[in-house]
C-alpha cells in the first residue's frame, strides 16, 4: 500500500486524456538538467485514473518529445538491474504513462542508465517530472542517481524512427543480447499490449510515430 501511495503521489495533477495530436502545448516549455538538491514533485494525491496505453494524449505534438538519459551514480556492475530493480523501474514508467503524468513513447532500462523518449503535459516540466521520478525510485528502490540528467528535444528535422531504433539497439551494442527483441527491460506501448518488462519486437510501426 505504501508503494502504491508513493506512485500516486508521483503522478502529479490529474488531466483529461485525448486521442488526437495537435492540441496546444504549453508555451515556454524547454528542457534543462535538474539541479542537485532540487525537491521532487510528490506534494499532491489524486484518485487513480486509467486510459488506454496506446492512446496519444492531445498535448503530445511532434516537437514535444524529449530524448532523455538518466545515469546511475555508479557505472560499475548493474546497479539498475540488481534486486529486481529493472521490472520495478518499468512498472513506475508504465504507471506514469497510464496515469497521464507523462507520455512514454519508448523507455529502455540498461544496467547503469536509462534511455527514454518522453513528452510531458503542460502543467509540469522536464525537470520537475524527471526529478520526481528519480526521487521516487531512489526512495522506493534504493537507487542512487547522478545529480543531473541529459535531455534533448526531438525537432521536426530529426527522425523519431531513428531515435527509437538507436535506443532499442543499445543492449545489442553493449553486448548484452544478440537481438534487440531479446532485451526484456523495455516499455513500448505502441507495439503490443502486455505488462512492463516483457520482450517487445524491434520493429516500430511508422503509424505509431
Amino acid at each position: 500500500r505504501a508503494h502504491r501511495r508513493l506512485l500516486r503521489r508521483l503522478e502529479g495533477p490529474r488531466r483529461p486524456a485525448h486521442n488526437m495530436i495537435g492540441a496546444e502545448f504549453g508555451s515556454g516549455f524547454e528542457g534543462r538538467a535538474n539541479r542537485p538538491g532540487e525537491p521532487f514533485d510528490v506534494t499532491r494525491t489524486h484518485p487513480e485514473r486509467k486510459y488506454l496505453g496506446h492512446r496519444v494524449p492531445g498535448w503530445v505534438k511532434p516537437d514535444s518529445l524529449f530524448f532523455i538519459t538518466v545515469c546511475a551514480a555508479t557505472r560499475i556492475g548493474q546497479p539498475l538491474l540488481t534486486a529486481d530493480r529493472g521490472p520495478h523501474l518499468l512498472d513506475s514508467v508504465k504507471h506514469l504513462h497510464d496515469s497521464g503524468a507523462w507520455y512514454a513513447r519508448l523507455f529502455v532500462i540498461m544496467p547503469d542508465h536509462v534511455h527514454g523518449i518522453v513528452a510531458f503535459p503542460p502543467d509540469t516540466t522536464v525537470t520537475k517530472r524527471i526529478s520526481s521520478w528519480k526521487g521516487y525510485t531512489a526512495k522506493a528502490l534504493g537507487i542512487e542517481w547522478q545529480d543531473r540528467f541529459f535531455d534533448h528535444r526531438i525537432r521536426f528535422s530529426e527522425s523519431l524512427q531513428e531515435k527509437c531504433s538507436y535506443i532499442r539497439m543499445n543492449p545489442v551494442r553493449a553486448g548484452l543480447v544478440t537481438r534487440a527483441e531479446d532485451w526484456s527491460f523495455v516499455f513500448d506501448p505502441s507495439v503490443e499490449p502486455g505488462s512492463a518488462g516483457t520482450p517487445r519486437p524491434t520493429y516500430i510501426s511508422p503509424s505509431a510515430t
